[in-house]
């Protein structure tokens, strides 16, 4: 959705995951740059409804009947962002500079994990000369990610967790909520009234269609300039 579930205000979010309806929010304008984060959220979520969670559950915030169904590989990730003493210390001053919640917001295992990600998401895509924006925009920052060492150490978990989910299956099982499922496959022509007026499009050039595990896969990678982002 764009604009359409956020709250106006100067302390509106940019953009914000809702797991009970499975959508992704961004503000019209200041929202990109935040899919990435916001993604990985999504991921988040689907790890633990696949798992046996509620709708509302992500894995990062599941009770321990869910966690103990959840692969080792992904809570390695959290175990591995722990680890990280600089990062860890930078969320935890944030929240102590900037956070209204009791519990600690920037230093959350679930926003922990999606900043890690994004910046995961950047270093991936630079690896193979792709620089998307509009994913990870706003994954920088001195104190929002990690860097240097800790940061190699996290990506490496997030390579080795979507390693095991790729060897499982775990992404082509489909994780609709009860009742939605209908409702969400509405075609894309009767959902957002697409019209050949509202698409731009080069007869000349060959599009693919491609999901971020197409780019980040290497069984999949393409030269760069083979992609139209």
């Amino acid at each position: 959705a764009f604009g359409a579930r956020g709250r106006g205000g100067a302390r509106a979010a940019v953009a914000h995951y809702e797991p009970e309806r499975q959508g992704i929010n961004l503000t019209k304008m200041r929202g990109a740059g935040s899919l990435g984060h916001e993604w990985i959220h999504a991921m988040d979520h689907a790890v633990s409804v696949v798992c046996g969670g509620s709708a509302a559950d992500l894995a990062t915030r599941s009770p321990y009947s869910v966690k103990k169904e959840i692969p080792e590989e992904f809570f390695n990730i959290i175990k591995t962002i722990h680890d990280c003493s600089e990062y860890m210390n930078s969320a935890k001053e944030l929240d102590k500079n900037f956070s209204s919640d009791s519990q600690g917001y920037w230093s959350s295992d679930c926003e922990l994990l999606a900043r890690a990600g994004a910046c995961w998401l950047r270093d991936r895509l630079a690896a193979v000369g792709i620089q998307n924006k509009y994913l990870t925009g706003h994954s920088e920052g001195k104190y929002i990610a990690p860097h240097g060492d800790e940061r190699q150490r996290i990506n490496q978990a997030f390579n080795i967790w979507i390693d095991k989910a790729k060897e499982i299956g775990f992404f082509n099982q489909e994780y609709f909520l009860p009742g939605r499922s209908e409702d969400m496959n509405i075609s894309l022509d009767t959902k957002l009234s697409v019209t050949e007026e509202m698409l731009t499009y080069d007869p000349t050039v060959e599009y693919v269609q491609v999901s971020l595990f197409d780019v980040l896969g290497e069984e999949h990678l393409k030269e760069p300039d083979e992609y139209e982002i």
